[in-house]
């Protein structure tokens, strides 16, 4: 339920940079205060960026790696029990959160290229067939 819910801020987020210069340059500048304002609170300690892809530069992100874990935490885990004092503390909540949070927003650039790329292509093709149709 929180990816859909951050899933859909976002993307309101998005639409709305897209089409408010003034907005997306406070998005670019501040990402923290404009994802408050639309519901999206983050820990203090977590600092976010948002970078704007072009034709010409595409950014990708590489995530944290996995934690790995012993066969016996794996277990815990699976069986919804918690490690006292160690496993599912706050903290590593927060960094699975994060991580989740990262894969979500690298879903949601590399759809946004997509529609970059098809939006482009559509309108390449147009032009083509308007100079065919006026040539």
């Amino acid at each position: 339920m929180m990816n859909q819910t951050f899933e859909k801020a976002w993307s309101q987020i998005v639409a709305k940079a897209w089409s408010d210069e003034l907005f997306k340059k406070r998005l670019l500048a501040d990402p923290a205060a404009v994802l408050k304002e639309h519901g999206i609170e983050l820990p203090t300690e977590v600092a976010v960026k948002v970078v704007e892809d072009s034709a010409k530069v595409v950014h990708l992100i590489l995530p944290n790696p996995p934690v790995e874990l012993s066969e016996e935490e794996m277990n815990q885990v699976a069986g919804g029990t918690l490690v006292p004092g160690g496993l599912l503390t706050v903290g590593d909540d927060a960094q699975l959160a994060n991580v989740d949070m990262q894969n979500c927003l690298q879903k949601q650039q590399q759809t946004m290229q997509m529609m970059s790329n098809i939006s482009k292509l559509t309108s390449d093709t147009m032009m083509s067939v308007i100079r065919k149709i006026g040539g």
